[in-house]
């Protein structure tokens, strides 16, 4: 699913964001901040459900279009 929009100018920009967000959830759970680290996990999945859909309705598209 994760690929879905990875290759637009927002999924290039998001997966920088996800680099750093990748390093701070490890940072967290040497930590043991629980809490913390839900938080980030949730949000870090959810900013990506923009770029999923945006994808996979162009795809959708083209298929309708395309028979």
């Amino acid at each position: 699913m994760r690929l879905y929009g990875i290759d637009s100018a927002e999924g290039r920009e998001r997966q920088r964001a996800s680099v750093g967000e990748h390093y701070r959830m490890i940072e967290l759970a040497v930590a043991g901040e629980t809490d913390a680290i839900a938080a980030l996990i949730s949000r870090h999945i959810l900013e990506w459900k923009p770029l999923f859909k945006a994808a996979l309705e162009k795809t959708a598209s083209a298929a309708t279009s395309d028979a």
